[in-house]
């Protein structure tokens, strides 16, 4: 049992969470222009999740309703592997392995990947988070590594949710492609992001530049 409290953007110190980013940078030493970008992207990121750990986004319950088909193809073959790439702190992840078990599917798997350590180790510390259905993996998802570590071609489900526009332009391509390469034939890319008038997007630009 899970029990559900909704959060709104409002609810966070965006010039809090800024100045831990400017703190972050300061202990950093970046020597080229693309190196310094990454280190913003990462540091706001960190200093984002270390503020609102997994209260910014609330559960997306929704998603088990949404994916209903997927499910079912999943209980018929006895197997689910779902892979979220940029996985925040699990809001994502955990309905989906709940909904997965009360299925009752033999074999689950699932594989949370996201560049932030702090996102990865709130999603660890979850009460709901189970080491032996649950992967975690603290890379870019751009960073082909993944088609090694988890495979090519043998993810039933793959969820972008809020991540492209996090990334700089030319990566998203990259992600996309990667992807791609980790879905099984047939299988689901589920893709969900921000419209860049939306209001939340325009405070996000305290934390990090979004890339629409």
């Amino acid at each position: 049992w899970m029990e559900e409290v909704e959060y709104h953007s409002h609810d966070f110190d965006w010039a809090d969470i800024a100045s831990e980013a400017k703190r972050e940078l300061e202990s950093l030493n970046c020597d080229t222009p693309d190196r310094l970008a990454d280190v913003i992207d990462q540091a706001s990121w960190e200093a984002f999740f270390h503020t609102s750990e997994n209260r910014f986004f609330k559960d997306r319950n929704y998603l088990c309703k949404l994916l209903s088909n997927e499910f079912q193809s999943a209980i018929a073959r006895n197997e689910f592997v779902v892979a979220e790439l940029g996985c925040g702190a699990g809001n994502s992840v955990f309905p989906i392995l709940h909904y997965a078990k009360t299925c009752a599917i033999g074999h689950i798997e699932i594989h949370a990947v996201d560049f932030s350590e702090t996102a990865i180790k709130c999603l660890r510390s979850h009460p709901s988070f189970d080491p032996s259905l649950c992967h975690t993996h603290t890379v870019s998802i751009t960073n082909s590594s993944l088609e090694n570590t988890i495979g090519n071609g043998r993810v039933d489900l793959i969820i972008l949710m809020f991540a492209l526009s996090a990334l700089p332009r030319p990566d998203m391509s990259k992600a996309v492609t990667i992807a791609a390469n980790l879905l099984k034939p047939g299988g689901t890319l589920l893709i969900r992001d921000s419209h860049s008038l939306d209001s939340r997007v325009q405070e996000a630009n305290v934390l990090t530049k979004m890339h629409f």
